[in-house]
């Protein structure tokens, strides 16, 4: 089962950007995923279309379970 972690921001514009992470160390440590959206938020290192990160909006663990067959 294929996991990723969503991070998910406001921006200047009122849109949600998403930075995606795969395979993310479990469990998650709610606190300090707190205190990274936080730092990513304050240091304004990404650059987007519709603007600066403004706010923490929402993380998601999100998993996919695919099943292959052989054709």
């Amino acid at each position: 089962m294929q996991k990723r972690l969503e991070l998910k921001f406001l921006t200047a514009d009122n849109k949600t950007a998403t930075f995606t992470l795969d395979q993310p160390i479990e469990p998650i440590d709610v606190s300090k995923l707190q205190t990274v959206m936080d730092e990513i938020v304050a240091q304004n290192i990404f650059m987007t279309s519709s603007g600066d990160f403004v706010g923490k909006k929402e993380a998601r663990l999100v998993q996919n379970e695919i099943t292959e067959f052989e054709l």
